[in-house]
């Protein structure tokens, strides 16, 4: 995903989602419901990294040099909107669960952890990487990073 998404009104209203009581999360009969909707959501407002890590302390470590100052508040805003969008569209009981997660990811991770069919996600993630293609070798780092990504999420849940 890009990662050089900069904050804008136009982010807050791609994440103004508002889920009827039925659809928001209440446990796990409704979590891959609910989950695919935050996902869309947050791919149709090019911020799906947001929620699979943590891109502010992505941004700290790679902040060696003191010039990414400007991305880590950016990423402070965007990952404030994302919180926000996920806390107003969970019960309140599920809200108990993530009230001190610091970022969006940390939210989801929690989130996982409590109401996700642990082997529906692991067969999920062996087809997201089923599906990953090369199209070009300039792309062969960033397909590296998501398959990472994808083994580590394996390996968590494991």
């Amino acid at each position: 995903m890009n990662t050089n998404v900069h904050y804008s009104s136009e982010i807050k209203e791609k994440l103004d989602l508002k889920l009827d009581d039925r659809q928001k999360l209440s446990g796990t009969k409704n979590f891959r419901y609910w989950f695919k909707i935050i996902e869309q959501t947050a791919k149709n407002a090019g911020l799906y990294d947001f929620i699979i890590k943590d891109k502010i302390k992505e941004f700290k470590n790679n902040n060696r040099n003191n010039n990414n100052k400007e991305k880590i508040i950016e990423a402070e805003k965007i990952d404030g909107e994302l919180n926000l969008m996920i806390i107003k569209n969970v019960h309140e009981n599920v809200f108990n669960e993530i009230e001190y997660s610091e970022t969006a990811s940390d939210m989801i991770r929690r989130l996982k952890n409590s109401y996700c069919d642990q082997q529906a996600d692991t067969a999920f993630l062996i087809k997201e990487l089923n599906s990953l293609k090369l199209n070009n070798k300039f792309e062969l780092i960033k397909t590296l990073d998501k398959m990472f990504d994808i083994f580590n999420n394996i390996y968590e849940e494991n």
